[in-house]
C-alpha cells in the first residue's frame, strides 16, 4: 500500500485530455526519472476516469510563496531550476518519442514528499495537453492553441505558425526561471 493522488476527470468534458495524458504515461512508464511525477494506474467507471499518481507535497507556486513552511525541504532556486530542466530534457530527448509538454507553469511543477533519505524532488506533472512527436519530425501540426496564457510562447498565437516543437517548452521554461528567480513575479 502506498499513498497516491487521484486525478478524477469527467468523461463528458475531459475524456480526450485523460486519454492523451495516459498515452504520455505509457510512453515514459518503463524508466521514468525522478523529475517526472510517477503514474501508478488508472480506472474508469460510467462517468469518470481516475488516474492514480504519486502524491506530492505541494506545487511550485505554493512552495515559493510559503517557503517558511517547507524549510526542511532544503531546496534552493538553482536546484529547483536544475531539476525542472532535467525533467524537460527527459521529455524532449530520452523517451522513444519526444514529448512536448505544452503547459509548463508553476501549478504543473510539483515538489515531492521527502523520501527515506530526506530528499525531495521537483517533478513535472499534468500531461493532458502534451503531445508525442516522432523524434525525426520534432514538431507537430497546430490544430488549436493549447496551454495557459501568460506561460506560452508568443509564436503559438500567430495565425501562420503551423508547427509546434520543443522550443515552445523552452520559452515556458524561461518564464519559470524568471518566476523563480524574481520571487514569483510573472514574466
Amino acid at each position: 500500500n502506498r499513498e497516491c493522488a487521484v486525478k478524477r476527470i469527467h468523461k463528458d468534458s475531459g475524456k480526450k485530455l485523460a486519454e492523451d495524458e495516459l498515452r504520455i504515461f505509457e510512453e515514459i512508464k518503463i524508466n521514468p526519472p525522478a523529475n517526472i511525477v510517477q503514474y501508478y494506474f488508472h480506472y474508469e467507471d460510467k462517468d469518470y476516469i481516475y488516474i492514480a499518481l504519486e502524491l506530492c507535497e505541494t506545487d511550485l507556486e505554493n512552495y515559493l510563496k510559503n517557503k517558511n513552511k517547507f524549510l526542511s525541504f532544503n531546496l534552493n532556486d538553482i536546484d529547483i531550476l536544475r531539476q525542472i530542466t532535467l525533467g524537460l530534457d527527459f521529455l524532449h530527448n530520452n523517451s522513444q518519442k519526444a514529448i512536448i509538454h505544452r503547459d509548463l507553469k508553476p501549478h504543473n511543477v510539483l515538489i515531492s514528499k521527502a523520501n527515506k533519505n530526506h530528499k525531495v524532488h521537483v517533478k513535472l506533472a499534468d500531461f493532458g495537453l502534451s503531445k508525442l512527436v516522432n523524434n525525426h519530425a520534432l514538431s507537430i501540426t497546430k490544430t488549436s492553441t493549447k496551454g495557459t496564457y501568460g506561460w506560452m510562447a508568443p509564436e503559438i498565437f500567430q495565425d501562420d505558425y503551423k508547427n509546434i516543437n520543443s522550443r515552445a517548452d523552452i520559452f515556458s521554461l524561461g518564464c519559470l526561471f524568471y518566476y523563480i528567480l524574481t520571487d514569483c513575479t510573472h514574466p
